[in-house]
């Protein structure tokens, strides 16, 4: 199983998407699926999901009141996502998540944590007037504050039409 944490987005964020989801040349993620990743922990035995669960209900679920600022995207990887608002307690959770799955033998990123929802992914490289439109829309649409809560353990299950997420 592949899994990862996250917290989930709320349905206020959820109904943005209407007018987030047009106007580029890209595979738009749908709603339900967006999500700010906490920890991707890959492949992962199923023997292992009741020590993960046990862990996740030892931090307990957490209530964020967190803002959507800004849009970005990366030519790399061809992902266009959302940026949150620096936030000190959501900061503080991925390191105390980091730090349990460190407890428990899990393989824990060394990279820099920067809270993000992605939103769509491009087929192919996108053409920059097309991006400078669709980001200056989607800009002023921004900010957008909402509660979020969790975190949640989701497995990501891969298709040709994409990835689907599922909360376990």
């Amino acid at each position: 199983m592949r899994l990862f944490v996250a917290l989930p987005a709320p349905p206020a964020v959820q109904a943005c998407a209407g007018a987030w989801q047009s106007g580029l040349t890209a595979r738009f993620i749908p709603a339900p699926q967006w999500h700010l990743t906490l920890a991707f922990l890959g492949a992962t035995e199923e023997a292992r999901l009741p020590a993960l669960q046990a862990m996740l209900q030892r931090l307990g679920l957490h209530d964020f009141t967190l803002t959507l600022n800004d849009i970005g995207f990366s030519s790399g990887s061809r992902v266009v996502w959302l940026t949150l608002a620096e936030h000190p307690p959501l900061q503080a959770l991925h390191a105390a998540l980091a730090e349990a799955l460190r407890d428990e033998g899990f393989p824990v990123e060394a990279r820099a944590f920067h809270p993000h929802v992605t939103i769509a992914r491009f087929k192919r490289k996108s053409d920059g007037e097309e991006w400078k439109n669709y980001r200056a829309r989607v800009a002023a649409l921004l900010p957008v504050t909402a509660q979020w809560r969790g975190p949640v353990l989701f497995s990501s299950v891969t298709a040709s039409s994409g990835s689907r997420y599922e909360a376990l």
